[in-house]
């Protein structure tokens, strides 16, 4: 939404086709999709699978202005919503799975890595 993708000699990784839902554990309310999962999936896919619930989950907030972004380049960004006190997403951001340039995995979250949970939340995808 900011016009990053529109940088001089910038590599743009399309990770549209990692659009997958994985799981909503109804417990808790934690959901873990794909990085390219856009947010109407992700509120379609809450909405349907807990219509027969009597307290389903949703979300709190999604970015502000546009539906068909991903929710890995929301991270990336850290947007926030309309909800004036409510801070950014990284706030609802239990834990993810880095991916290094060398195609390791990471896990990244407040307690298992913290120093790069808070470094790629916000940080534009130009952590490597």
């Amino acid at each position: 939404m900011g016009g990053q993708q529109f940088g001089t000699d910038t590599d743009l990784i399309d990770v549209t086709s990692f659009n997958k839902i994985i799981s909503l554990a109804k417990h808790s309310g934690i959901i873990e999709v794909e990085s390219g999962t856009i947010w109407p999936s992700i509120i379609d896919y809450c909405w349907n699978e807990q219509k027969d619930d009597p307290k389903p989950w949703g979300i709190s907030q999604k970015q502000t202005g546009a539906d068909a972004l991903t929710l890995g380049g929301g991270l990336a960004a850290n947007v926030h919503g309309r909800g004036l006190t409510m801070r950014p997403l990284i706030q609802d951001i239990e834990s993810f799975k880095l991916i290094r340039p060398d195609g390791t995995e990471i896990e990244c979250s407040r307690s298992s890595n913290p120093e790069l949970f808070k470094l790629a939340i916000g940080g534009y995808g130009l952590l490597a």
